[in-house]
C-alpha cells in the first residue's frame, strides 16, 4: 500500500487546500511558511533545464542521502547527467539553494498523468523543507501541467495529512518452486486482509472535509 494524491478538479493548490479539513490546512500553510521564513531559494525544474554541474550537484545530494541510511547508491553522476536529455518532459526537480549553492533536491519523473517521486537529498535540516520539496512543490506541478494523479513514493502514514490518500498496490512475481509458491499464496491471502483493514480505517482519517 502507498498514498496517492488524485486531482479532484482542483485547478490551483488553494483550490486543493480548501477542499481539506480546517486543521490540515492551517497545518499546510504553517509548513510552507516555515520554508519562506528559511530564506531558501526554491524553484522547479525540467530535467533537460540543467547543466552538468547542477546535474553533479543533485547526484551529491542523493549520494548523501544514501550514505545517511547506510545503504548503496546504485545509480552513477554520468546517468544523472544522461536523464535529463534522454527523458525530455518527463523529469523533473524541485530544487532549495542557499546562495548560489543547491543544499536540498527532489527528482520526479513524470507520465502523461502521473508524477512519480524517486528520489531526495538535502544538506541543510530547514523546518518544513522535506515536504516542500517532495509533497508541495509536486502538487503544484500536477495542478499546472494537468496530470491527475502523484505517487510520491512508498510508505510514510505521514502523507495522509498532506492529502496523500492509502492506496492498494499490486505487484507481479514469478515463483518456480511449488511449494514455496504455496505458501506465499497462503501468508499473501492473509496479509490482503490486514492490509485492506489498515487501508480502511485510515481513510477515516482522511484529510479531506468530504
Amino acid at each position: 500500500m502507498q498514498f496517492h494524491w488524485s486531482n479532484r478538479g482542483w485547478h490551483t493548490f488553494e483550490d486543493f487546500l480548501a477542499a481539506l479539513k480546517h486543521k490540515k490546512r492551517k497545518n499546510i500553510r504553517a509548513e510552507r511558511a516555515q520554508v519562506v521564513a528559511s530564506s531558501l531559494r526554491i524553484e522547479w525544474r525540467e530535467g533537460a533545464s540543467l547543466d552538468a554541474s547542477e546535474w553533479h550537484a543533485v547526484h551529491a545530494l542523493y549520494l548523501d542521502t544514501f550514505d545517511a541510511h547506510g545503504n548503496l547508491a546504485a545509480l552513477s553522476a554520468e546517468f544523472f547527467v544522461d536523464l535529463g536529455t534522454a527523458l525530455p518532459g518527463q523529469v523533473w526537480l524541485a530544487l532549495a539553494w542557499r546562495g548560489i549553492r543547491m543544499v536540498a533536491m527532489a527528482l520526479f519523473l513524470s507520465s502523461s498523468s502521473t508524477l512519480y517521486g524517486r528520489y531526495w537529498g538535502s544538506r541543510e535540516n530547514a523546518p518544513g523543507l522535506h515536504f516542500e520539496l517532495c509533497y508541495y512543490q509536486g502538487i503544484e506541478h500536477c495542478l499546472r501541467a494537468g496530470l491527475q494523479r502523484f505517487e510520491p513514493g512508498a510508505q510514510g502514514e505521514h502523507k495522509l495529512a498532506r492529502g496523500f490518500l492509502p492506496t492498494l498496490t499490486h505487484s507481479r512475481h514469478i515463483i518456480a518452486h511449488a511449494d514455496l509458491r504455496r505458501a506465499v499464496a497462503q501468508y499473501l491471502a492473509q496479509e490482503q486482509l490486514q492490509v485492506r483493514a489498515w487501508r480502511d480505517e485510515l481513510l477515516t482519517h482522511s484529510p479531506y472535509a468530504q
